[in-house]
């Protein structure tokens, strides 16, 4: 999205909410709050599949021009005029005025899922999708558009067909998913819901930015009190999941994904502060078993004002190793006379640290067990919205004494990514040499690692650490240098969507290319192992497979996240979010395993033992005895 630099520094205000209790408390009576019934529920349900199917895959080329603010104001209107309907024959009518200006095709049949076929015409318009939203640092990545077909093909929709939806137990939708004919703006329908749509305005905040700049207090947020939004932010995030999400089926959300979103509702409806919707946000995206999803505190609905919703983190740096045992790795230095590495953590403000994980485990989504407790250790174990939250935290250290400690969470950045320095290339004795990956240093270059190839091509063994997210710019270079061949960047499959439900989905190899093969004079044949653990994800996995699929390595360590492939972010006006966009066939809920599989236990991490590294160089000592002999 193009921005005006000159306006955004200008007249985008941060607005600052306060957030004792006694402000919330007094805001509580603002917040709509409705008894959801069983019917409620249903004519949410239909709204809600509905608005997927038409916003998606009905080529309306007018309604294509609609931004993420558009089809909020379009989802309040449409809950508006169907939340209350008695009956399913009443629903079916307040959907149609709704729906039919979009899509004029659309007709409703209780109980009867077959559909209508209607001739055949070209030329022709559909959907295409290419992934969904947009990839932070490729803009033209994923594609979403309406084409023009001139021939007809299997793998497009046929022309002007009704296909059809249920919505619900009593009521199907039959509606075109590529038409032959142009949409008509003109059409009084269309002109009306136009008229109706941008009635519904979305507050932001309780002043305007002209009182907010004289008076310079706090503003409230408001934009959360009608409960109607809350319900349509629900909808578009269940659908971008239910129709783009690339493991959907093998994550098997079909058996799960409806029934979270009703308890959603519910959630939703009963809400007394602003704080309490972006924890619903993360319940209903914690069914989803992918570690790339993340939402983010902003809430912006365009002109002149900006809210950020902020987490807060202590200052604490935590890990976690065998039997989820959370322990302390380093701390401010405030807290220097009380803590060591290696202390464990044994409950939070009186709560059982295993009761404490299981709690905010429901919280989370990730793509593996071991996903999730690091999602868990680096941000969510400590995370408070204000930074009045006093963490009371009890640990026991090596000699089993137990103390009580106190922290605040100050931070608006994880601990996790403010990495101590560590070295690049070091001879660690005996000629075995260590190599980090994981190293932003800027003097940690390629060509530093170069001017080593000689002395690496004579040593005993090589050891490379890939133990967190790897840095770019020398990653794929070094990896090069320990194979033989051109190296396969990758096995990743870019999905196309041409229909809803994730039916007929088409994945094609668009992104996988070989690295350039190094000159036979910088082969590395030394032997090489690999360390690996739960820290390393996405890019990071990435690296390790072309280790594991392209040279003869071993992997020494544990499984990694289980999180590859290209990631898109969702920019919703309302907590915006990230989630994977491109499939990896290898290693999605699962990880790479270790050939050696080598866990530390929390003796090791007291006694300042990297049991990895010291595995993997008595491997090289046995290797190099077994080939003296």
């Amino acid at each position: 999205m193009k921005k005006n630099i000159f306006l955004s520094m200008i007249l985008l205000l941060n607005l600052s909410v306060a957030n004792s209790s006694d402000k919330q408390q007094s805001d509580r009576s603002n917040y709509v709050q409705r008894e959801l019934t069983e019917q409620g529920l249903v004519n949410l349900n239909a709204v809600n599949k509905l608005y997927g199917y038409t916003r998606y895959f009905y080529p309306n080329q007018e309604a294509e021009k609609y931004s993420e603010v558009d089809w909020y104001q379009f989802l309040i209107y449409a809950i508006g005029e169907t939340i209350d309907s008695k009956s399913v024959v009443e629903l079916k009518e307040n959907l149609a005025k709704v729906f039919r200006p979009i899509v004029p095709e659309l007709v409703f049949e209780q109980n009867n899922i077959h559909s209508a076929n209607r001739p055949l015409n070209t030329p022709f318009y559909y959907w295409k999708h290419m992934g969904i939203g947009k990839h932070p640092a490729n803009k033209d990545l994923y594609i979403n558009k309406i084409e023009k077909a001139e021939i007809i093909s299997h793998e497009l929709p046929t022309p002007d067909s009704l296909y059809s939806f249920k919505l619900g137990d009593n009521i199907t939708a039959y509606m075109p998913l590529s038409v032959s004919s142009q949409f008509d703006k003109n059409k009084k329908e269309w002109k009306q819901l136009e008229k109706e749509r941008k009635k519904q305005k979305i507050k932001l905040a309780d002043r305007s930015v002209f009182k907010f700049l004289i008076s310079r207090k706090d503003a409230k947020l408001v934009t959360l009190y009608d409960d109607k939004i809350r319900y349509a932010d629900l909808m578009v995030r269940w659908n971008v999941i239910k129709h783009f999400y690339p493991y959907y089926q093998e994550d098997e959300l079909d058996n799960k994904w409806n029934e979270r979103l009703n308890h959603a509702f519910r959630k939703a409806s009963q809400i007394t502060n602003y704080l309490e919707y972006p924890e619903i946000v993360n319940w209903l995206l914690a069914a989803v078993s992918d570690s790339h999803i993340e939402t983010q505190g902003n809430i912006y609905f365009g002109g002149l004002i900006f809210k950020d919703v902020s987490s807060f983190f202590t200052l604490l740096k935590m890990d976690w190793c065998e039997d989820n045992k959370i322990y302390i790795m380093s701390g401010p230095d405030s807290l220097a006379n009380e803590i060591n590495k290696g202390d464990e953590i044994m409950s939070v403000n009186g709560m059982d640290i295993d009761q404490l994980i299981k709690i905010k485990s429901e919280y989370i989504s990730a793509s593996t067990p071991q996903g999730k407790m690091e999602k868990l250790v680096n941000r969510e174990l400590l995370k408070s919205y204000t930074k009045d939250t006093i963490f009371n935290i009890k640990i026991k250290d090596a000699h089993d004494n137990v103390q009580l400690i106190t922290i605040k969470p100050t931070e608006r950045n994880w601990v996790m990514w403010d990495e101590e320095e560590s070295s690049f290339i070091e001879n660690l004795g005996d000629e075995i040499y260590y190599v980090n990956l994981v190293t932003f240093d800027e003097d940690h270059t390629y060509n530093l690692f170069k001017e080593f190839i000689p002395k690496l091509q004579k040593a005993k063994g090589i050891i490379v650490d890939v133990r967190g997210y790897p840095n770019a710019n020398i990653a794929d270079k070094i990896v090069t240098h320990f194979s033989k061949d051109s190296v396969l960047s990758g096995n990743f499959l870019r999905p196309y969507y041409y229909f809803p439900n994730q039916e007929d989905v088409i994945l094609k190899d668009e992104g996988n290319g070989y690295l350039d093969k190094v000159i036979d004079s910088e082969y590395i044949s030394t032997p090489l192992y690999v360390l690996i653990n739960h820290k390393a994800m996405s890019y990071g996995e990435t690296v390790i497979n072309m280790f594991k699929n392209n040279t003869n390595s071993i992997l020494v360590g544990s499984p990694t996240v289980g999180a590859n492939g290209d990631i898109t972010m969702i920019d919703l006006p309302i907590f915006k979010f990230t989630m994977t966009a491109i499939y990896d066939p290898e290693n999605h809920g699962v990880g790479i395993k270790p050939d050696l599989l080598v866990y530390p236990t929390l003796q090791d991490v007291r006694m300042n033992k990297d049991v990895l590294l010291e595995t993997a160089k008595i491997q090289i000592y046995k290797l190099e005895s077994t080939n003296t002999r």
